[in-house]
């Protein structure tokens, strides 16, 4: 099987999955409730902080540490975002057309709290 196709393959698997395992989470009331769909750009927002670490030396250990806690935040502001505007999230990739990015809104929010990580 040619590289690229498995490549393509393997992608839309993934984001099959994905989709698969949230809307298999969204229980029955919350989908009653009509949530708006979003979408989100994860890569960019790990792609930004990795810049942004990456311009301090840091030791493995303090690294691992920033980067326990960027996860536990990211997640967290993910699942503030989406309670406070009765949103369903999705991954970017998971999304073809029509529904609102709020990558910046999250990212934003993020930066500012590992501001000073410069």
């Amino acid at each position: 099987m040619h590289k690229k196709f498995k490549k393509i393959l393997l992608v839309g698997t993934i984001t099959v999955f994905s989709t698969a395992v949230i809307f298999a989470s969204t229980n029955l009331k919350e989908v009653k409730s009509c949530k708006t769909v979003v979408k989100i750009d994860v890569d960019k927002i790990i792609n930004d902080f990795v810049r942004k670490v990456n311009v301090k030396p840091m030791s493995k250990k303090e690294m691992d540490t920033v980067v326990g806690m960027f996860t536990i935040r990211l997640v967290g502001e993910i699942e503030d975002v989406a309670d406070k505007n009765n949103y369903t999230v999705l991954p970017k990739r998971a999304v073809i057309t029509g529904a609102e990015d709020i990558t910046s809104t999250v990212n934003s929010n993020l930066m500012k709290e590992f501001g000073d990580i410069k």
